[in-house]
């Protein structure tokens, strides 16, 4: 259900609603092959809401497009802090009958590529934004959206994905001892306090698996009549991911007593379902967002995840060569 709610939302954010019409137009320009190599992102907010932690804070991250055969991605991204990520917060403040781990900090690390096994050019309807000066008044304050529907090439990239993985971050232990019914013992085989208050700390890194699809316009046009030029060069990806990676889950440290995690059971395998959307332009904006189940620890795998970059800083990467003139 959750997946399917997910799908629902981003149908809602891609079809936004509008009153159509058919307007004249002249293409300027379309060319969807004609992008950026480089993008750099700033992300100054991302929100990720987790069965093992919730967290919001920054990052960044940086997309290449190489020769129409492959685009790599780079991405990085923590909390702003103690109060914005809730189990280190947690874990911080409940000093009195509790471990005294240090908590982890919440990271993301991600490094990988797509290879464009099908990339190609096709004729679409796309929809356009119309706007213009002369329009002032009831006609805004009624925020209606009017489009026009037009013709124009769209590239279509069906890629195959691979990369690698890195995070951290603090959990609740006493849930996940209570969700897998097991209990810590010390080197003794004593029992633990049932009950201290206890926050874990836990390490996964690996590698993922997947496919995309992309679905690339870049294109201007002049109307025929009152409004303004238009146009679209969304760069837009979906991507469904495999996740596998080595789960490790720190041993608790209780009354200076080491208790070991190995009767925590994990979930080494994962997925995700995401999309991607940034503009073809030197300076722009993107967003993006991912469900599924993390490898971590068992019981608290599900996760979901809303970005918005902003600035993006967009480059072809083709700078003018001047030539020096020898004075004599």
């Amino acid at each position: 259900m959750k997946t399917v709610f997910f799908l629902i939302l981003f149908s809602l954010i891609a079809a936004l609603p509008g009153v159509s019409q058919t307007i004249g137009y002249q293409m300027k320009y379309d060319d969807p092959y004609d992008i950026n190599k480089l993008f750099v992102h700033f992300i100054p907010l991302y929100g990720d809401v987790a069965a093992t932690n919730m967290t919001i804070g920054y990052g960044f991250q940086i997309d290449y497009y190489h020769l129409n055969k492959f685009d790599f991605t780079f991405h990085a991204r923590k909390s702003y802090g103690a109060r914005t990520d809730l189990m280190r917060d947690a874990a911080e403040k409940n000093t009195g009958n509790s471990n005294t781990n240090s908590p982890n900090v919440y990271n993301m690390i991600e490094l990988g590529g797509t290879w464009h096994w099908k990339d190609f050019e096709a004729e679409k309807e796309s929809k356009v934004f119309l706007y213009s000066k002369k329009d002032k008044g009831a006609r805004w304050e009624s925020m209606v959206v009017q489009t026009t529907a037009i013709i124009g090439k769209v590239r279509n990239i069906y890629g195959a994905r691979l990369g690698g993985m890195f995070y951290n971050t603090s959990f609740d232990m006493n849930r996940a001892l209570t969700k897998q019914e097991v209990t810590l013992s010390d080197a003794s085989g004593n029992p633990i306090d049932n009950t201290a208050t206890l926050f874990g700390n836990v390490k996964s890194s690996g590698v993922y698996l997947g496919a995309s699809m992309a679905w690339f316009r870049n294109f201007s046009l002049e109307f025929e009549s009152k409004y303004e030029p238009g146009g679209d060069d969304l760069l837009l990806t979906t991507y469904f991911d495999i996740l596998f990676a080595s789960v490790k889950v720190e041993d608790i440290v209780y009354q200076n007593v080491v208790y070991s995690a190995n009767p925590i059971d994990v979930n080494n395998i994962g997925f995700r379902l995401g999309i991607q959307g940034k503009y073809n332009r030197a300076l722009s904006w993107g967003y993006g967002a991912e469900i599924g189940y993390r490898p971590s620890v068992k019981t608290q795998s599900f996760f979901m995840l809303l970005k918005l970059s902003f600035p993006i800083l967009g480059s072809d990467l083709k700078y003018s060569k001047i030539d020096s003139v020898e004075q004599e």
